[in-house]
């Protein structure tokens, strides 16, 4: 399987055994995939999809609990 293409600063990283974590540039987790199944489409949309933030529709409005 070929690299995720991945923003500047984003990683991947194997920390516990059979799970991949997506982690920001800052180190902080954006997602966690089953190292047998993830794909790499999946990775680079919960990249994407983390550096974009959140869409309109996504952001809640009034209470923040």
């Amino acid at each position: 399987m070929t690299e995720p293409q991945l923003p500047v600063g984003y990683r991947l990283e194997l920390n516990i055994p059979d799970f991949l974590y997506l982690l920001r540039p800052d180190g902080s987790r954006v997602g966690v995939f089953h190292a047998w199944s993830w794909t790499k489409e999946a990775v680079e949309a919960a990249a994407e999809q983390d550096v974009e933030g959140p869409s309109q529709s996504d952001k809640r409005t009034g209470d923040d609990s």
